[in-house]
């Protein structure tokens, strides 16, 4: 079943002419061995190494999320497991109801390669606390190390969190960073430049929001913090991080599907008083069914909804409109673009995520930009209107002496 759950994204994301995701084109960029792109990227040696081998394959690329989708999903039913034996494997299943854990895992970069070594460290840690044994702790300090320093710096998070629960990971943590230095807790804040790592005080205010404007990026998978009627605390730092960085939905995502299979398995065993006798209620015998039926008819929304995820339809087109206008030279454009640029066979100087950030650099070239403002000194070539959930309109200027 849960093979079923993970295959529905992949099959409408093969249908996506660009990979998902700006850092997603990055990648694939990268293991096609593209000389466009900066070399001088900061990517953890595993990470490097996996991506460098990669063959050159936009499916086999888009594939990956696929089976680290899968293998993720699998660690949330096993990890339900160690809190309810019948009904534990549908926490693998109700975690598809966290808008973030499609939306992330479609993404294919080096935090993807992360995730289910994650995912699984807090297995070994949920069950040490429940087994009281420090030794399954201890594997799941080491799991965070590894991935820390070979495939994904983000993993900090978890060591901070561990930290809190645990001696042995705070003394890791406090050596790990007199090691790196504590500037490192700066990449765990929020921002609100780029979409993905907004922060509670932009929230719902920045138009950039995106799936964050869904009940802090989980929509009906927020209900799985009815994991608190257990008293498994190591959730709450992911919610507080979930607060500080919408970037680390995700990592509260398979707290959340837990908590929904308890949510479940109490209502499954509720009973209706009727006088001095509790009866069984009809919907006893189906609560499983009805949600899980009700996550897979979310995660097919979902998986549809990636056919317009960004770079929709229209800036796809745009982009092709530039490149074939710009025959070869480089384009200015706002940095979100660069790499479609390169993907779509064009060439730029700007590039990298996140945006409003509209170029200044213009000068005798096609320019290619969502900013609002009138352009005096190009002439314009192509507007493509504002659609659907999408807020700029996007245009192509020729500056080349307003010819």
């Amino acid at each position: 079943m849960l093979l079923v759950f993970s295959f529905l994204p992949f099959f409408f994301h093969v249908l996506t002419v660009v990979p998902v995701g700006t850092d997603s084109s990055f990648f694939y960029l990268f293991s096609c061995g593209n000389e466009k792109i900066p070399t001088t990227v900061d990517i953890p040696f595993l990470s490097r190494i996996f991506f460098e081998l990669l063959p050159c394959n936009l499916i086999l690329f888009k594939g990956i999320s696929l089976i680290v989708l899968f293998f993720s999903s699998v660690i949330v039913a096993k990890t339900g497991e160690l809190f309810n034996k019948k009904h534990g494997w549908t926490a693998g299943a109700l975690v598809f109801l966290s808008t973030a854990w499609l939306h992330f895992h479609v993404q294919v970069e080096d935090d993807l390669l992360a995730y289910p070594i994650l995912f699984l460290a807090n297995y070994f840690f949920l069950k040490g606390q429940l087994d009281k044994d420090n030794k399954l702790k201890i594997i799941a300090v080491a799991l965070v190390l590894f991935v820390g320093i070979f495939v994904w710096k983000g993993a900090l998070l978890y060591l901070a969190a561990y930290s809190l629960f645990f001696v042995f990971a705070l003394i890791t943590l406090v050596a790990s960073l007199l090691y790196i230095g504590f500037g490192a807790i700066k990449g765990l804040l929020g921002n609100d430049i780029i979409s993905e790592n907004l922060n509670v005080f932009s929230l719902f205010v920045s138009p950039n929001s995106g799936i964050s404007q869904l009940s802090f990026g989980h929509g009906l998978g927020f209900l799985g913090i009815y994991l608190y009627t257990r008293r498994i605390w190591l959730f709450v730092p992911f919610l507080i991080a979930t607060l500080i960085n919408i970037k680390w939905t995700i990592h509260l995502s398979p707290f959340l599907g837990v908590g929904l299979m308890l949510l479940v398995a109490d209502a499954n065993n509720y009973r209706i008083k009727k006088g001095i006798v509790f009866k069984e209620w009809w919907a006893n015998n189906y609560f499983v069914e009805i949600f899980v039926g009700v996550a897979l008819f979310f995660t097919i929304a979902l998986s549809v909804m990636l056919l317009f995820q960004v770079p929709y339809f229209e800036q796809v087109e745009a982009i092709q409109f530039a490149v074939e206008q710009a025959n070869g030279e480089i384009i200015s454009n706002d940095w979100s673009y660069g790499y479609w640029i390169f993907f779509l066979g064009g060439d730029t100087n700007t590039f990298g995520g996140g945006w409003p950030s509209y170029t200044e650099n213009w000068s005798d070239r096609i320019l290619l930009t969502e900013n609002p403002e009138p352009n005096p000194d190009c002439t314009l070539l192509r507007k493509w209107d504002k659609a659907g959930f999408y807020d700029a309109d996007i245009q192509v200027y020729n500056c080349d002496g307003g010819e």
